[in-house]
């Protein structure tokens, strides 16, 4: 072979004399002074040379061990004449560029003689048009024997490093075509120099030596060609399926995993066989990316194989095809054999491995040879790839790359404009990004079935028509395809006929009905494990004690009243078992638990390992994705029936997971309370849709007379379980802050107790109570009050004024009195409520510390600064106990946090400070917690608010309101009790910081809508009290002084209405009047300074909502 250290040194001489012939061309170009194109061009042209010759020298000269520097050994005979090439290609360069060199030379003149002026560049001039015949034939030859080197050299560095992650399939593609175009080029120069020279009369001919050098040229580049042809050969290419022209994205996937599969060259390659898995959803498209890295590496393999996995007996065909090629029988052992004896690379391709009860090293040819690439739904087998991270999960695209396959798949015209792609994307997630669905949608839109804007219509229909197939084959092809490869795996489990298969397939129906993300395992957990502690509890509520509605306490009456309702109840009861799948059923017999769980966990593990589920480790969930969560829905085989019973079983499924209080208080209780909603609403959704259908159908099925019976006399059945499963659901609702569900549900379970227990039964009275808190909560007082006045009259004729059950109900009662304004009334229950408590109830009882905070609220109403102090003294006690009992997070404790902070910012002084880091931490644990959105998450930074406005920081504080308020239009109304409060809380701030004009228009509308709510005392709410108080303020800092005098007058009779007793705030307000009317009187002294705004003139009104910092 050409010696590479003799080339090296041979491009260093020729770099030199480069160098030189351009320094000389500078000269003559500044002694001419013309701009001449020819030289400009000719200077380029041996740089070019120049910057070749630095290029060999880096690329063979480096002592280094580099992967890229290429191989010196073991080279083919083609390759060996290719390196003979390049030095011969050096040589003829040499020759030709100290020909060039000369020439520059004689042009530039001989040492010494160059001058300057007209003069000397006249003669340059001369002398280089006498030699422009002798230059262009130099740069003909020269530009000849630079693209020729230039390419020699690429193909030598190629042949190097042709194992490089750097290069595929393409790269071969691109350089065989550009020595092809080479070999023609150097073919026609070849012919026409030697016409030339033949037919030239003039005796002139091109040097011969330039034509041999041509001649010599070729010859190396037909080597070349076959030395490529040696390096990129593949003899053997079979693949699972052609790739799509349309194939889009993956390309990290696709580099990531060319590095791993071919090692560089120059290194040794580790003698280990190399196997990666991909694995994910049926349709996400694992197979064609196996196929496309096939592709675009196929000559770095000798032999590209598949095996199809599917079933045993493709297994079997498959592999008898491979025997064929190696000449061997046609048997799987036989085929493995010669596969690990093979000498040549080769890459097998183990397609749809997803049968569990085949191990996956059962396909793995034996030894160290080759690489492997599997494609499985089964994630447990990412374990058998030992190259890189060693799989890939393959789920739906990138955005963008779903929207650019989208767009191509449907042949929509570029460029794309944004709602061209807005219209993909929006297509693209319905369809969960997945690239088998995303192909189908592209053909019916290519197709002219739809367009890009209807295909949501059409998509929806095209599920309706799949649900009213009576089999695969009544669906469009289009249609089929999407999910028949889910409903192969579907039809693999049941044919197993295992108990972990078909509580497997009963879990998916399940999931089904659920939110298709963050599906908790725990939630079939608790389904089992809550049976017994919901045993136990009944046990104690039914139990012969003072607590119970039909007590010894009850008297005769009461008892006779409830037997005709029982009896009633007993005959209609429901006896059937409420529709729950096996597991759980039978998990919640008597010992049966544990075993039940260990059965649950199979089930999720058969489905994940097909790829129906998908486990997210991180945080211990499931999630199905979206398309085959629909299709285990709306599958063909599902009836309408089958929907209707496996959506109940699913309501059921979370019923059965959810403990009514007094069970599961603790703070896990109420975060895993707040994970359900999302799937409490799918579920919600599909039961009522299929009672809808059902009920349609019903009805038309019916004779005209016998539907007309059915509407005027509804089934009267009683279904228990479905009660039960509405209030666990509305405890879900209230703690998430969706009121209006909990009180739709909550209103169908308290008629039907009151129709079969009676209201005096405990269940109806906790009932009762629970609908009257989320009255509460929507800011309907009188309708809270009203059965809340019931329960405690129900207790107290059957139970006894002191029983725990009426103080409880009083005291929800003197809550809802404190939210109406009647704080004198709220003050008496609620003192006498914590004192019957205290008597019968250990110190620490959590219903003693929750009295303490309500009574609280109340007293810093009545204003004076002993009320504060007590009513801090009070929530920082229930604070401290209810941490203790629910933990430093649940949303009891975090209520007395926030009732401290609010009354320490009626007190001021130094505790603020600390009141403002601890309201901190309850809005961020309620952001954390319950999102952004929440009613009580709004009533934090309302309050958080405040507190930035007592220390100094209105800025802040207005930042925080104006981001709350838009939320709380949106979720509660302009007019809900709350809402009012937080703009009377903006405007306060506002004032704070002199404007005054804002807060006015403000408290104008706070202080009219205020006076519209009749629910709320309407005039003389003293929450409207304190907003017209604020409101004077604002009209007296502007100047408007009789009108400060009016509101004033307002809040002034408003106090004396609502208080047996003069009211601080009233007593305040009327000193503030007494001043601004003695400052009316002394108008025509003071006129100016009265009218000019933001003057206080020794006019002072009381604080509302926090003592200013100031």
């Amino acid at each position: 072979m050409a010696d590479p250290f003799s080339i090296v040194v041979g491009t260093i001489g020729l770099a030199d004399v480069c160098s030189r012939i351009i320094k000389n061309l500078y000269h003559i170009r500044q002694d001419m002074g013309t701009v001449d194109e020819d030289l400009e061009t000719l200077v380029q042209e041996v740089g070019g040379l120049r910057d070749i010759c630095e290029t060999v020298r880096a690329t063979f000269g480096a002592t280094s061990d580099d992967a890229t520097t290429p191989e010196f050994s073991k080279v083919s005979e083609a390759t060996e004449k290719v390196w003979q090439g390049l030095e011969r290609a050096l040589q003829n360069c040499h020759e030709v560029i100290l020909k060039l060199d000369k020439i520059v030379q004689e042009i530039r003149g001989p040492p010494g003689a160059s001058g300057s002026g007209k003069l000397d560049a006249f003669r340059k001039s001369l002398r280089k048009r006498f030699r422009d015949s002798d230059l262009r034939s130099c740069r003909a030859q020269l530009a000849t024997y630079q693209n020729a080197l230039q390419l020699v050299l690429t193909i030598i560095t190629f042949l190097g490093i042709s194992s490089s992650e750097n290069l595929n399939t393409r790269s071969f593609k691109e350089l065989s075509v550009k020595v092809q175009n080479l070999d023609k080029s150097l073919q026609t120069q070849i012919a026409n120099l030697q016409a030339w020279n033949l037919n030239a009369s003039s005796g002139l001919q091109y040097d011969a030596s330039a034509l041999v050098a041509l001649k010599q040229l070729r010859e190396s580049v037909t080597f070349a060609a076959l030395a490529i042809k040696e390096v990129s050969s593949n003899h053997h290419f079979d693949v699972p399926q052609s790739v799509s022209s349309i194939f889009t994205g993956r390309d990290a996937q696709l580099n990531g995993l060319r590095r791993m599969l071919i090692p560089r060259r120059g290194k040794a390659r580790d003698q280990h066989q190399r196997r990666f898995i991909i694995h994910g959803l049926g349709g996400s498209g694992k197979t064609q990316f196996c196929c496309k890295f096939a592709e675009e590496n196929r000559d770095f393999f000798w032999g590209i194989f598949w095996i199809d996995a599917s079933t045993p007996e493709r297994v079997k065909q498959t592999l008898g095809n491979i025997a064929d090629i190696g000449g061997v029988d046609k048997t799987e052992n036989a085929a493995f054999h010669w596969l690990s004896n093979l000498e040549r690379t080769w890459l097998l391709i183990i397609d749809n491995a997803d049968d569990v009860n085949v191990p996956l090293e059962k396909y793995f040819p034996k030894g160290n040879r080759g690489s492997i690439l599997v494609t499985t739904r089964n994630p447990a087998y990412k374990v058998h790839g030992n190259v890189g991270p060693g799989f890939y999960e393959f789920r739906g695209l990138d955005f963008d790359e779903a929207i650019h396959l989208l767009l191509r798949a449907s042949g929509e015209p570029t460029p794309w404009d944004a709602a061209c792609e807005a219209l993909a994307l929006s297509i693209s997630k319905a369809l969960g990004f997945l690239a088998l669905a995303i192909i189908h949608a592209g053909a019916a839109i290519r197709d002219k079935l739809c367009s890009l804007k209807d295909y949501m219509d059409y998509y929806s229909r095209s599920w309706q028509r799949l649900r009213t197939a009576k089999a695969v084959k009544s669906g469009s092809e289009t249609d089929a395809t999407v999910y028949t490869t889910w409903e192969i795996c579907y039809n693999r489990l049941e044919e197993r006929k295992t108990v972990a298969a078909s509580d497997a397939l009963q879990l998916l129906n399940i999931l089904a009905f659920f939110h298709w993300e963050d599906i908790s395992q725990e939630i079939f957990i608790r389904a089992v494990r809550n049976a017994e502690l919901e045993l136990e509890q009944e046990h104690k509520t039914t139990a012969p004690d003072a607590s119970s509605a039909i007590s010894q306490r009850s008297d005769f009456k009461t008892q006779i009243r409830a037997i005709p309702a029982a009896f009633i109840a007993w005959v209609l009861k429901n006896r059937s078992p409420p529709p729950l799948p096996a597991v759980i059923r039978d998990g919640r017999q008597p010992g049966g638990a544990d075993d039940a769980v260990d059965r649950i966990r199979f089930a999720l593990k058969e489905l994940t390992q097909i790829s129906l589920v998908i486990r997210n480790d991180y945080n211990n969930t499931y999630s199905l994705h979206p398309i085959v969560h629909t299709w285990a829905r709306e599958r063909p085989k599902m009836s309408g029936g089958d929907q209707a019973l496996w959506a109940d079983a699913a309501g059921m499924v979370l019923s059965s997971s959810i403990l009514l209080p007094p069970l599961e208080m603790s703070e896990s209780d109420e975060r895993y309370h707040l994970s359900l909603l999302p799937h409490i609403k799918h579920v919600q959704a599909h039961r009522e849709a299929n009672s809808q259908r059902l009920a349609r159908k019903a009805r038309s099925s019916q004779a005209p007379f016998s539907a007309w019976i059915g509407r005027l006399f509804p089934p009267l059945t009683p279904d228990a379980d479905r009660m039960r499963m509405y209030a666990k659901f509305s405890l879900v609702y209230a703690k998430c802050g969706d009121w209006d569900s909990a009180e739709q549900r909550l209103t169908e379970v308290r008629d039907f107790l009151y129709r079969y227990l009676g209201p005096e039964h405990k269940r109806s009275r906790q009932v009762a109570l629970f609908l009257s808190t989320i009255y509460w909560n929507q800011g309907h007082p009188i309708e809270a009050a009203k059965l809340q006045t019931q329960v405690v009259e129900t207790c107290q004729e059957h139970l006894g004024v002191s029983h725990p059950d009426t103080l409880k109900a009083m005291a929800e009662l003197g809550r809802t009195r404190w939210q109406q304004g009647r704080y004198t009334a709220a003050r008496q229950l609620q003192e006498k409520v914590l004192a019957e408590m205290t008597r019968i109830l250990p110190p620490d009882h959590e219903d003693i510390l929750e009295a303490m905070d309500n009574l609280g609220l109340t007293i810093h109403k009545f204003w004076e600064e002993h009320h504060f102090q007590e009513a801090y003294r009070l929530h920082e006690k229930a604070m401290n106990g209810m941490a203790r009992i629910y933990g430093d997070h649940h949303e009891r404790t975090l209520i007395a946090k926030e009732n401290l902070c609010r009354v320490a910012a009626l007190l001021g002084g130094p505790d603020v400070n600390n009141a403002a880091k601890l309201m901190k931490n309850v809005l961020e644990t309620r952001q954390a917690k319950l999102g952004k959105e929440h009613p009580y998450t709004l009533l934090a930074m309302v309050n958080m608010a405040i507190l930035l406005s007592a220390t100094g920081r209105p800025s802040e504080a207005e930042e925080l309101i104006l981001e709350g308020l838009p939320i709380a239009d949106r979720n509660l109304g302009r007019d809900h009790i709350g809402t009012l409060f937080g703009r009377h809380t903006l405007a306060s701030i506002l004032a704070r910081q002199n404007r005054f004009a804002e807060a006015e228009a403000l408290l104008v509308h706070v202080t009219d809508s205020q006076k519209r709510m009749t629910s709320h005392r309407g005039d003389y709410h003293p929450d409207r009290l304190g907003a017209l108080i604020e409101l004077a303020r604002c009209h007296f800092m502007q100047g408007k002084t009789e009108q400060a005098i009016s509101v004033c007058d307002e809040a002034i009779h408003g106090f004396e209405i609502i208080s047996s007793s003069p009211h601080p705030l009233a007593n305040s307000l009327r000193l503030a009047r007494a001043r601004m009317q003695d400052l009316l009187q002394h108008e025509s002294q003071e006129s100016q300074s009265l009218n000019a705004p933001h003057a206080q003139h020794g006019v002072s009104f009381p604080f509302i909502l926090f003592r200013s910092a100031d």
